[in-house]
C-alpha cells in the first residue's frame, strides 16, 4: 500500500508481528511484563507505549532508534524500566521490527480476541500503546511506523507490505479502519489501492465496525469499496505492471515475445 492509513486501538488478546521494515517508527513506552526484541531494520526509530503482559520480539536493526518509558518486567532497553531485558543486535536507525514496510501507516481501535495478520509492507506506519498480555514481534521494515494503542491478548502479524496501511501484500493507496472488533479473525493479500483485506485489490476504500466473532476474508478486488472477487480492469494491477516492467528491462517487447 502507498500512501496509506490504518489505526489500530483498544486491542485485547492479541499478538502482534511485524516482518522486516526500514525507515520506521515504534513508540512503546509503560510496558509491564512484557519481553521485547527486534530484528533487522533500516532507518527506523521504535517507540513503544503502555504496554503489560506483552512479549516484543526484535532482531538485528540497522540505524534505529529505540525508545521505551516507564517499563516494568519487559525485555526492553530504555528508561525507567523494573525487572527487564531487552536484547539488540545491529540496529541503527530503526523503530521497529518488520518487513519492507515503507510510506504506509496501520492503526487499529478497540479489536479484541482477534487475529490481525499483514504481508510485507512498504512505507507504513503503525503505532502500538498500552498493549497488555499480547505478544508483538516485528522485523525489518523500511520507511514506517509502527504504533499500538491499548492492545491485549490479541494476535497481530504483518508481514512485507509495500505502500499499504491494512494487512496484506504489495498493497498501495489504500487506507482501513478497524473499531471494535471482538472474536474475529482479519486476514489480508496483496492489495493495491484498497482499504480492506483482499488480493490484488486497487483503487478501493472499505471500513469495518462493530464485527464480532465473525471471520473476514476478501478476494481480488478492483475499483471498488467492498469484498468482491476478481475484477478486471482495475486502475491499478500489480501483476500486470510487473511483468510489463520485466520485459522492458530485458529489452523486450509484447510483439517480439509473440514473434
Amino acid at each position: 500500500m502507498s500512501n496509506s492509513t490504518q489505526n489500530a486501538n483498544t486491542m485485547s488478546n492479541s499478538t502482534q508481528n511485524a516482518l522486516p521494515m526500514s525507515n520506521s517508527t515504534q513508540n512503546a513506552n509503560t510496558m509491564n511484563n512484557s519481553t521485547q526484541n527486534a530484528l533487522p531494520m533500516s532507518n527506523s526509530t521504535h517507540n513503544a507505549l503502555p504496554m503489560s503482559n506483552s512479549t516484543h520480539n526484535a532482531l538485528p536493526l540497522s540505524n534505529s532508534t529505540q525508545n521505551a518509558n516507564t517499563m516494568s518486567n519487559s525485555t526492553q532497553n530504555a528508561n525507567t524500566m523494573s525487572n527487564s531485558t531487552q536484547n539488540a543486535n545491529t540496529m541503527s536507525n530503526s523503530t521497529q521490527n518488520a518487513n519492507t514496510m515503507s510510506n504506509s501507516t496501520h492503526n487499529a481501535n478497540t479489536m479484541s480476541n482477534s487475529t490481525h495478520n499483514a504481508l510485507p509492507l512498504s512505507n507504513s506506519t503503525q503505532n502500538a500503546n498500552t498493549m497488555s498480555n499480547s505478544t508483538h514481534n516485528t522485523l525489518p521494515m523500511s520507511n514506517s511506523t509502527h504504533n499500538a494503542n491499548t492492545m491485549s491478548n490479541s494476535t497481530h502479524n504483518t508481514r512485507p507490505m509495500s505502500n499499504s496501511t491494512h494487512n496484506a501484500n504489495t498493497m498501495s493507496n489504500s487506507t482501513q479502519n478497524a473499531n471494535t472488533m471482538s472474536n474475529s479473525t482479519h486476514n489480508t493479500l496483496p492489495m493495491s489501492n484498497s482499504t480492506q483485506n483482499a488480493n490484488t485489490m486497487s483503487n478501493s476504500t472499505q471500513n469495518a465496525n462493530t464485527m464480532s466473532n465473525s471471520t473476514h476474508n476478501a478476494l481480488p478486488m478492483s475499483n471498488s469499496t467492498q469484498n468482491a472477487l476478481p475484477m478486471s480492469n482495475s486502475t491499478q494491477n500489480t501483476i500486470l505492471r510487473t511483468i510489463t516492467s520485466t520485459i522492458r528491462k530485458r529489452g523486450l517487447s509484447f510483439s517480439n515475445i509473440q514473434s
